[in-house]
């Protein structure tokens, strides 16, 4: 396992010649885990420590905080957006849909929760002294945790759902008609899979430095993170393969065989092809800081503590994107989504010039006039035109007598 001393926080003109045995190992999620459990126990005297006076904020932090303030800016309003036309639009009620909504939350809690929190801890670990508390130390990367792993299930369920549906839709699975009870499964799996992290997690004094560390030990660390990647990454992939695989060969197949159908041919042709584009956006984004962490774990590669670092960050912004990737593709690619979207804006046109009570609103108004116009051209006719000259002619008439 790739380790470092923890003194490398301490400045480099104050290092004893002998180091401690209390080492770090790797970071993720803001948090840093250490290779002993017992951290706390290393003695404090004797070392002279560096504690910067004032809040230091380095290049490398500023450039991310730029890049989490994209995210957040664009990343936020976009998912809700999604959420909202789906919501309102009936067009886009479908069991599919409804997994996708739970996709969507889960992109919003990090965005929301982990991103900027991430951030946070970044720069107090920074700067030796973490400042939120025990309660967000451990929570923070417990729902980032949930959250991706609530992803990889949810898109999971969404490639077998749309197996049955194209290869066999003549079935009803069991996915299909039970979509609450999946979803809460799906949350509870994710819940139960971070409760290591909220058990050794936490916020521990090391050498005059308050730090959120994980005293996960070793060995335990090892085997839970070996798990995680088989259940919640390595199966569900070799899962979602198969599906669209198989999906992929059916759409051809009944292309080939039949021009009956074809626009359910196309219909199906598209929703595969926004499946299979978030799932790819989902394994190009994870995979880094996943596959990082194996070799960081089991000392497949051997760095310095400082490109230790840098990796992990880097990864886990990475990881961070594919919330944004998510609700720009749904938008993109689905065309009922973009038909929900003009709906809701002429419904929102139509509410908008809607006038109080007692009132002619313009929507109203504009209609009038429209109406008149052609009434007037529907009446402006030859007939009528001698009808009112012979009018005319008989009203002068009767005046002369």
């Amino acid at each position: 396992m790739a380790t470092w001393p923890i003194t490398g926080y301490f400045s480099p003109s104050d290092h004893p010649s002998s180091l401690p045995t209390t080492t770090l190992s790797s970071i993720a999620d803001g948090i840093w885990t250490t290779s002993a459990s017992n951290a706390t126990s290393v003695p404090s005297s004797n070392y002279t420590y560096y504690l910067p006076p004032q809040l230091v904020i380095s290049t490398w932090n500023i450039a991310f905080i730029v890049i989490y303030a994209a995210l957040l800016t664009i990343g936020v309003p976009a998912n809700i957006f999604v959420l909202v036309v789906i919501y309102r639009s009936p067009k886009l009620k479908g069991v599919a849909n409804y997994y996708l909504i739970n996709l969507m939350y889960a992109d919003l809690l990090v965005l929301s929760i982990n991103v900027p929190f991430s951030l946070i801890t970044d720069i107090m670990h920074e700067n030796r002294h973490y400042m939120l508390g025990n309660a967000i130390c451990k929570l923070s990367p417990a729902i980032s945790q949930a959250c991706f792993y609530t992803m990889s299930l949810t898109l999971t369920i969404i490639s077998v759902d749309r197996y049955f549906q194209v290869v066999y839709p003549s079935s009803k699975f069991w996915i299909t008609k039970s979509v609450v009870l999946v979803i809460s499964s799906i949350w509870l799996i994710s819940s139960l899979l971070v409760i290591p992290t909220l058990i050794f997690v936490s916020t521990e004094n090391i050498r005059g430095m308050k730090l959120c560390v994980n005293l996960m030990p070793s060995n335990i660390r090892s085997v839970y993170r070996l798990l995680v990647v088989i259940i919640i990454y390595l199966i569900p992939f070799v899962i979602m393969l198969y599906c669209n695989f198989h999906m992929l060969i059916a759409v051809l197949r009944t292309g080939k065989t039949t021009s009956s159908n074809q626009i359910a041919n196309k219909m199906k042709k598209r929703v595969m092809v926004i499946v299979s584009l978030i799932i790819l956006a989902f394994v190009v984004c994870i995979a880094p800081s996943q596959i990082y962490k194996i070799f960081l774990e089991y000392s497949v590669i051997r760095i310095s503590a400082a490109t230790i670092i840098k990796i992990s960050v880097v990864c886990r912004t990475v990881a961070y994107f594919d919330t944004l990737i998510n609700p720009i593709l749904y938008a993109a690619l689905n065309t009922r989504f973009r038909e929900g979207c003009k709906d809701i804006t002429h419904s929102f046109i139509n509410r908008r010039f809607t006038a109080l009570p007692g009132e002619i609103s313009r929507a109203d108004l504009i209609l009038q006039t429209k109406n008149q116009s052609l009434a007037i051209k529907e009446l402006c006719t030859p007939a009528l035109a001698i009808t009112i000259c012979h009018d005319e002619i008989t009203k002068t008439t009767d005046q002369s007598c």
